[in-house]
Order: C-alpha cells, then structure tokens, then sequence
C-alpha cells in the first residue's frame, strides 16, 4: 500500500499549511574528495562532511486562514526572521487537519516566500523552508 500526496503535509507551529497543493521535504550531503595518489581506477573518493534540508510547499490562499498556518500568514513568518518549528508528516486523511505519524522535525526558516494572484484563478501561495539545524525522525510528543 502506498502512502497518498494528499497525506503527506507540512506543518509549521503545530499547523498544516492551509490549502496545500503541494510540498516536498529535500535532504543533500556535503561531501569532501578523499581521493589520494593511492586511490584506484577512475571514480572519486568521498567522504561526507555534513548535512543540510530544505522544503518547499505551494498552496492556495484561503480566505481566512487563522485557524491555520498558511496563505499570506507566510509572509510574517518570513518577515520575523525567526526559526519555526517544521514538521512533514502523514495525516489520518480527514478534513480536520488530525496530526499523524510524525516522519521528520526540526526547525527551519521561512526564507522565501512568493505570492501569485492572475485574473479569474485563485491565488496561490509558494514557500522554501531552509533547515537550521537537524531534520530528526520521531513520533508526536517525541
């Protein structure tokens, strides 16, 4: 069984990002070469040095989202250069925005943030999340 894109969400403080189209949840080693003059054949050597993640989510805005993280509420974010508390998890599926399994948290910034309004369609919402410290795997309460 598989797990369906509209189950998969992002939180910030505790809320899913209201009228979520999309996210994803990016994750990249940093890498030292370690090759040497005694190092065979024609491939690099390489040694991890580090980790970094980012995410991305892009949602439609709602015409009141103050039950819940998301829309132009994105900006403030943004604008109080503050670390939020992120999370990407799995959802029950529902309506009602029922936390799940937790999958991955930690605390990011809201480094960009671009609203699009064209006429006759609805304006959405496209945000980057940079991580600040470590993305860890855990449960809610964990």
């Amino acid at each position: 069984m598989y797990i369906k894109g509209q189950n998969l969400r992002i939180s910030i403080g505790g809320k899913y990002i209201a009228g979520a189209t999309s996210c994803s949840v990016h994750v990249a080693q940093k890498t030292e070469d370690t090759s040497t003059k005694d190092s065979t054949g024609d491939f690099d050597e390489n040694e991890v040095v580090g980790l970094s993640w980012d995410a991305s989510s892009d949602s439609l805005v709602e015409a009141d989202d103050t039950e819940a993280t998301g829309g132009l509420s994105l900006f403030d974010l943004a604008i109080s250069k503050q670390p939020v508390d992120f999370s990407f998890d799995a959802t029950s599926g529902d309506k009602n925005r029922t936390k799940g399994q937790v999958y991955y948290s930690g605390k990011a910034l809201v480094n960009d943030v671009t609203a699009t309004a064209q006429n006759k369609q609805n304006a959405t919402v496209s945000a980057k999340f940079l991580g600040t410290g470590a993305l860890t795997k855990g449960t809610p309460g964990k």
